[in-house]
């Protein structure tokens, strides 16, 4: 991995979602490593549910999308399948709670 996109990956929240992107989408191991951020990001704003939500609904569900995009680039199957899995997980449980709201 390029050390441009290491940097992005360790300082996420610092960077633009759109420059991560663009290195993720030429890097195997910094577009694995972003959909495992956007995943891990996503999962705290959904942790507490159905008490209450801990993140913005609408940037999240964009993230799981991005994260989505992302996945038709990776090589390995298995990884595709268990990231796949994971985003469908993570936006049920989003429209469950907007269902509820």
């Amino acid at each position: 991995m390029s050390r441009a996109a290491q940097n992005l990956i360790d300082g996420w929240a610092d960077t633009s979602t759109s420059s991560a992107l663009e290195l993720a989408r030429e890097d195997e191991l910094a577009r694995r490593k972003l959909v495992v951020l956007i995943l891990g990001k996503v999962g705290m704003s959904t942790h507490e549910l159905p008490i209450g939500y801990l993140g913005v609904v609408h940037e999240d569900l964009e993230a799981l999308s991005e994260a989505e995009g992302l996945l038709k680039n990776l090589s390995n199957n298995d990884y595709r399948i268990q990231f796949a899995a994971s985003i469908g997980e993570e936006r049920a449980l989003i429209e469950e709670y907007l269902r509820r709201r």
